[in-house]
C-alpha cells in the first residue's frame, strides 16, 4: 500500500497539523463489471448525507473490487481517501492502528489512547475525507470491540462536522444508533457482465467468445460470482471446456482454486466466524436444492439446534452474514447461492455427515407431508389454485425430495412418512401430474414401480394404481406397446387380488375406469365391455361414494364412452351429472374445466358426425339449458370451450400442458365456423405450450401440428388474388403437416398410419391434393384398414 506524504508530528501522541493526502492501494487495470455498484457508492458519498456506505455481499462477490474502484474515483473527484485493510483484525486496537497509519507516516509508538487520537484528529479535518475500511467482518463479529469501533466512527463523523465519511466492506450487515448509513448489496453479476469477466481472464490475447461453446453453462455453474469466474477464466487457456464443466458440476470447490485465489478459502473466512449452531444450520439448509421457506427451515433444524436456539434467529444470523439471502420475488423465502451450498455440503460430508444425513431425512418427511396436505387442497372446493401455487413456490424442493423419497423406498422399503402418502396414492399423483413436467412425472412413477415396497406380493393394490397411472402417460405419449404391457400387468394383478380391492373402494373404481379406457382404445365403437365396466364403477360410486369427486370422474369418462357409441341422450345425461358434481364439490378446478371441454367436444362431434339430428329435430341438451337446439350447436360449443379456458385462467394454468387439447379443439371449432384468424392464434398458442411443456415426441404435438397444417391449407384456399401469400401459407401448411406426420409415424414405431387421429380424413384429403409436396411413398393416403 502506498503511504501518504503529509507532514505529521514527530511523536505518535501528537496529531498532524496538515490535511492528510490519499493513501490508496495500486489501481487494478482491466476491472470488468460492478460499474453500476461503484457509481452508486460514489454518489452516496458525494451527497454527504450519510456517515457510512456499507458494501455487503457473499464471498467472492467483489466487495473489495468495488471499494478499491470507488476509492480511486473519489480521489479523482477531489476527495482524500484513506484505504485500510482490516482483514482478520478483530480488535479495536488493531483497526485503529491501521486507520492512524493511513492518516500519514508516523514514527515512534502508538498513542496510549488511539480512540482519543482519532477523535482529536477528526476535529482538524477541513476537507472531505473518506476512510475505506475493507474486510471489517472480524471486528464487526467481535462482541467486545464492535460497539467501541462503531461509536468511534460516529464521533469522528460528528467532530469533523461531517467532513469524515466511511466505506465499510463486510459480509455481515449491521445497524448502529450512532451512525446513519446506506447499504449497497452486491448480487451475482448480470449474465452479459459475467461473460465479459470470464473471457477477460483468459490469458490468450487473441481469444474470442466465439471460440467457446459452453460459456453460458460455465457462467451458470459459477453462479455469476466474480471470484469464481476469474478463477475459471484463467483455466480456459489450459483446459478444455468440457473438463471444466464436469469439475464444476461434480466438485466445484476443488476446481475453484488456483495459486493466488481460492473460493473455498473465501467462504471459509465467513464460516470460521460462525458459532457451532450456525455452522450446523448452514450445513442443514444446504440440503434444499432451491429456495425454501421458514416452515422448511424449522422442520430440518428442530433436532439440529438446542431447545433454546430459535431456528428463525439462526437463519437471520446467516442472512446477515450474506450466506443465505431473502428472495426478492417472494416473502418469507430464503435461498443459498449454489457455490455456498456446494461448500456447505462438502463441509457437512467431511466434518458433520450426521447433520447432513438427518436434515435430509427431515426435509424429505416435511415435503412428503406437505404433498399429502396439498393433495387434500387440490381435491377441495375452490382450493385447487392454492394447491397449485403451493407446489409452484417449492417446485424444485418437491421434485427433489419426491425423488429422494422414491429412492429410499427402492433401497430401504417403507419410510416413516409413507402411510398418509399411500392412503391417497393415485389422487396425489393425479395432482402431481398437473404440477410437474411429463418427464419428471414418468420418471417418478417408474422409480416407485421398481422399488422394493411396491412389489406385487406386498402391495398389489398400490402397484395396480401405479401401473394405471403410468399407463395413462404412455397412452398420451403414443407408446401403445408400453401402454398395453402396463395395463395387462394391472389386469392380471387385479384379478389375482380381487378380495383386497373389495375393501379399497377408491382403488377399485380407479382400476375399473382405467381398464374401461384401455379397452376403448381398441376403437370398436359399439363394444359394450367398456360400458359394462363404467356402469360397474358407477354402481360402486353410487353406493359408497355418492358425493365424491371420483364419482364425477367416472360419470365424465362414461359420458365420453356414450359419445363414442353415439348414444347422445346417455352422454348428455352423464355430462350434466358430472358437471353438477364437479361444480358442487370442486368449484374452479381442472376437472370442472375438463368437463366443460369434454361437453364442448361432444356437441361439436355430434354436429359433425350426425347431421341427421337436425332433420329429425332431436334436441341435444346443454349442461345448463336443456332446450338447446342443433342450429345453436356451434355457438354453444364455442361458449363452452371459452368457459373451460376461463376456469384454467382462474387457476393460472391456461398456458400449461393442461390447456393444450382445449386450445386445439377450440381452434378447430373456430375453423369450422370460418374464423380462421382467431383459430390460428389459439393453435399457435397450443403449439407454443406443446414445445415448452411436452417431451420431444408426443401425441398431443401431432394433433396440434396436423391441425395447424389443415388451418393453413384452408387459409391458402381462400386466397384468390394474392399468389405470394397463398404460397407462403402452403409452405407453412407443408412444414406443420410434415412435422406432425413424421412424429406420428415415429410414435407408431415406423408404421405410416394416422388411423388414430380424429382429423385423419381431412389430412388424407390434403395429402391427395398436393402429391408433389407429400409423395405417396413417404406420406401414404387412406389406409385399407380404415
Amino acid at each position: 500500500m502506498a503511504s501518504s506524504t503529509s507532514s505529521s508530528s514527530s511523536v505518535f501522541g501528537g496529531v498532524s497539523q496538515c490535511e492528510p493526502t490519499s493513501c490508496l492501494p495500486d489501481k487494478v487495470p482491466g476491472v470488468v463489471g460492478r460499474s453500476k455498484e461503484t457509481d452508486e457508492v460514489k454518489q452516496y458519498l458525494q451527497s454527504g448525507t450519510d456517515a457510512v456506505v456499507l458494501i455487503t455481499g457473499g464471498p467472492g462477490f467483489g466487495k473489495t473490487t468495488v471499494a478499491r474502484e470507488t476509492a480511486h474515483k473519489l480521489k479523482e473527484n477531489g476527495h482524500t481517501v484513506l484505504f485500510c485493510s482490516l482483514l482478520k483484525k478483530s480488535t479495536f486496537l488493531e483497526a485503529a492502528t491501521e486507520m492512524i497509519h493511513s492518516c500519514g507516516k508516523m514514527l515512534g509508538q502508538l498513542p496510549e489512547n488511539p480512540e482519543y487520537w482519532l477523535k482529536n484528529w477528526s476535529k482538524q479535518i477541513q476537507s472531505q475525507v473518506v476512510f475505506v475500511l475493507d474486510n471489517a467482518d472480524s471486528l464487526l463479529e467481535s462482541k467486545a470491540d464492535r460497539d467501541l469501533f462503531l461509536d468511534t466512527l460516529g464521533a469522528m463523523r460528528m467532530l469533523s462536522k461531517q467532513n469524515v465519511a466511511f466505506v465499510i466492506t463486510s459480509r455481515k450487515r449491521f445497524q448502529h444508533k450512532s451512525l446513519s448509513w446506506k447499504e449497497v448489496n452486491l448480487s451475482p453479476l448480470p449474465p452479459d457482465e459475467a461473460k465479459k469477466l470470464l473471457i477477460s481472464r483468459v490469458s490468450r490475447a487473441e481469444t474470442q467468445i466465439e471460440e467457446f461453446s459452453k460459456v453460458e453453462t460455465i457462467i451458470e455453474l459459477c453462479g455469476c460470482v466474480p471470484l469464481a469466474l476469474s478463477i475459471v477464466g484463467s483455466l480456459l487457456s489450459d483446459y478444455p471446456e468440457e473438463r471444466i464443466v464436469e469439475h464444476l458440476e461434480k466438485e466445484p470447490m476443488t476446481i475453484l482454486e488456483d495459486d493466488d485465489e481460492s473460493f473455498q478459502k473465501a467462504i471459509m473466512n465467513s464460516f470460521d466466524l460462525l458459532t457451532k449452531a450456525e455452522k450446523d444450520a448452514l450445513v442443514a439448509v444446504s440440503i434444499f436444492p432451491g429456495s425454501f421457506d421458514c416452515d422448511a427451515v424449522e422442520a430440518v433444524l428442530k433436532e439440529t439446534l438446542d431447545s433454546e436456539t430459535l431456528p428463525i434467529k439462526t437463519l437471520r444470523s446467516l442472512k446477515n452474514r450474506s450466506l443465505v439471502v431473502v428472495e426478492q420475488a417472494g416473502s418469507h423465502r430464503y435461498q443459498m447461492h449454489p457455490l455456498i451450498r456446494a461448500f456447505a455440503k462438502k463441509i457437512g460430508e467431511t466434518e458433520n455427515p450426521q447433520v447432513l444425513l438427518h436434515s435430509g431425512e427431515l426435509a424429505c418427511e416435511h415435503f412428503i407431508s406437505r404433498l399429502e396436505e396439498n393433495t387434500r387442497l387440490y381435491w377441495g372446493k375452490d382450493t385447487c389454485k392454492k394447491a397449485m401455487e403451493s407446489f409452484s413456490a417449492d417446485r424444485q424442493n418437491f421434485e427433489h425430495f419426491l425423488k429422494v423419497f422414491a429412492n429410499r423406498l427402492k433401497a430401504q422399503g417403507i419410510a416413516n412418512s409413507c402411510e398418509k402418502f399411500l392412503d391417497s396414492l393415485f389422487q396425489t399423483f393425479e395432482y402431481l401430474e398437473k404440477c410437474i413436467s411429463s418427464k419428471v412425472y414418468i420418471e417418478t412413477l417408474e422409480l416407485l414401480l421398481s422399488s422394493k415396497y411396491f412389489q406385487a406380493e406386498s402391495q398389489p393394490v398400490h402397484r395396480v394404481e401405479l401401473l394405471c397411472l403410468l399407463g395413462q402417460e404412455m397412452r398420451r405419449l403414443g407408446d401403445k406397446r408400453k401402454y398395453k404391457g402396463l395395463m395387462e400387468e394391472a389386469d392380471l394383478l387385479f384379478t389375482s387380488h380381487v378380495d383386497e380391492f373389495q375393501t379399497k373402494t377408491l382403488s377399485r373404481v380407479f382400476y375399473l375406469h382405467n381398464r374401461a379406457r384401455f379397452l376403448s382404445e381398441a376403437n370398436k365403437f359399439f363394444d359394450l365391455e367398456p360400458k359394462r365396466l363404467y356402469d360397474k364403477a358407477l354402481d360402486i360410486c353410487e353406493k359408497n361414494l355418492p358425493n365424491h369427486p371420483e364419482t364425477a370422474v367416472n360419470l365424465l369418462l362414461a359420458g365420453r364412452n356414450a359419445k363414442r357409441r353415439r348414444k347422445y341422450a346417455e352422454a348428455t345425461k352423464k355430462f350434466q351429472r358430472a358437471f353438477s358434481l364437479f361444480n358442487k364439490l370442486l368449484g374452479d378446478h381442472f376437472m370442472t374445466a375438463q368437463c366443460l371441454k369434454d361437453f364442448a367436444d361432444f356437441v361439436f362431434f355430434a354436429e359433425k358426425s350426425d347431421q341427421g339430428l337436425v332433420n329429425r329435430g332431436r334436441d341435444i341438451s346443454d349442461i345448463s339449458d336443456t332446450s338447446l337446439s342443433c342450429k345453436h350447436i356451434t355457438y354453444k360449443t364455442l361458449e363452452y370451450y371459452g368457459k373451460a379456458m376461463e376456469v384454467m385462467e382462474k387457476l393460472g394454468t391456461h398456458e400449461q400442458k393442461e390447456s393444450i387439447l382445449t386450445l386445439k379443439n377450440y381452434g378447430g371449432c373456430l375453423m369450422e365456423k370460418g374464423n380462421l384468424e382467431e383459430a390460428e392464434k389459439l393453435l399457435l398458442k397450443a403449439e407454443l405450450v406443446c414445445e415448452r411443456e411436452l417431451e420431444k415426441d408426443h401425441t398431443w404435438k401431432v394433433m396440434v401440428k396436423s391441425q395447424l397444417g389443415l388451418l393453413y391449407h384452408e387459409m391458402a384456399d381462400k386466397q384468390e388474388n394474392e399468389e405470394y401469400v397463398k404460397e407462403e401459407l402452403l409452405s407453412k401448411m407443408e412444414a406443420s403437416m410434415k412435422e406432425g406426420l413424421d412424429m406420428c409415424y415415429k410414435l407408431n414405431n415406423g408404421q405410416k398410419s394416422i388411423n388414430r387421429l380424429g382429423n385423419k380424413k381431412s389430412i388424407w384429403k390434403v395429402l391427395s391434393l398436393y402429391p408433389k409436396r407429400f409423395p405417396q411413398d413417404s406420406y401414404p393416403r387412406e389406409d385399407k384398414k380404415s
